[in-house]
Order: structure tokens, then C-alpha cells, then sequence
């Protein structure tokens, strides 16, 4: 059905008339332009209660330095303490408790062991079977002894004696070609 030009018009003014009626009934969320500033008002009285503190203001310049003042007198000597003397310690040990060291003794006399000595004493103790083998046992922790004297880096600021004293005690052990 076709509406005349009449009918839509008056439609059009009906839907703006209640339009405009519920507009007016509720009030608008959608704000309007600004309006202009107002003129001031007269001033009023001063107020008694307090307001809140401001902020601290900044520093201002230092002044200027005075002179220094003269140098007061000395007080008087104050009293002595009281002190309680502490517990007698232990007599010393015959100079085994001393860390200052002795006076350097004489160097010892170089030995000379013969090959023929060592083999009177091997023989003299193996005279039984059950020193005979104690005694293997400790020539061979001594040849033990011998090869980790000889690869010992702390030996090594005595090098030429360590030497000489390995190749005399291998001597010992292992028989001349």
C-alpha cells in the first residue's frame, strides 16, 4: 500500500512529536556546546578555618661565612679507669711453644755406603723366611719411595742433591751392567 505525501508527513510529525515529549520527560546524556564564562563574583569574607599546608618552599642562597671562634679551654684531667688485671698465663714449654726460629745448625756429613755393606746387612737379616720377606716388603715400598721422590715437583729447588740421592739409591737397586 502506497502512502500519499500527505500521510508520510503527518507520520514524520507524529514520530517527531513523541520524539520530542520523551526527550523532554528523560533527561539528555549527550552534552550541549559550552556555554560562555560567567562574570566574577563579589568577594567574601576571610575564611577561619584553616586550609591544608602547602609544600615546603626551596632553600634559599647560603649567607656568608663568619670567622672562627677562638679555641676553648682544656678540661681538667679526667679520673684513671679501673682495670682488673687478667689471669696469668702458662710458663713457657722449654722453647717448644716459640715461633721464632733457632739459630741454623752445621750441615751434616755426607755417607758413603758401599755396595758391599748393604749386602753384608741383607744377609745378616735374612736369616729367617719371616724377616726375609718383611724385608722384601720394604725394599720394595722403598723403591716406591725412590720413584715418587724422583717425579715430585716440591723437590725441585733441591734438583741436584735429589738427583744425586735417587742415583745412588737406584745404584742399590738395580744391579750395573
Amino acid at each position: 500500500m502506497k502512502l500519499s505525501i500527505e500521510s508520510r508527513i503527518a507520520r514524520l510529525e507524529n514520530m517527531f512529536q513523541e520524539g520530542l515529549e520523551k526527550a523532554l520527560a528523560e533527561p539528555s546524556t549527550v552534552p550541549g556546546p559550552q556555554g560562555r564564562p560567567g562574570r566574577d563574583g563579589a568577594a567574601g569574607a576571610a575564611s577561619t578555618i584553616p586550609g591544608p599546608a602547602g609544600a615546603p618552599g626551596r632553600d634559599g642562597k647560603n649567607g656568608e661565612r663568619g670567622e672562627r671562634g677562638q679555641r676553648g679551654e682544656q678540661g681538667p684531667r679526667g679520673e684513671p679507669g679501673i682495670g682488673v688485671p687478667g689471669e696469668r698465663g702458662l710458663p713457657g714449654q722449654n722453647g717448644k711453644d716459640s715461633i721464632v726460629p733457632g739459630p741454623q745448625g752445621e750441615p751434616g756429613k755426607d755417607s758413603v755406603v758401599t755396595l758391599e755393606e748393604i749386602e753384608k746387612l741383607v744377609l745378616d737379616l735374612l736369616g729367617s723366611a719371616a724377616v726375609r720377606d718383611e724385608v722384601f716388603l720394604l725394599f720394595a715400598k722403598t723403591k716406591r719411595e725412590i720413584t715418587r721422590v724422583e717425579g715430585d715437583h716440591r723437590y725441585q729447588r733441591v734438583d741436584p742433591h735429589r738427583r744425586e740421592i735417587v742415583a745412588r739409591l737406584r745404584g742399590v737397586y738395580q744391579p750395573e751392567d
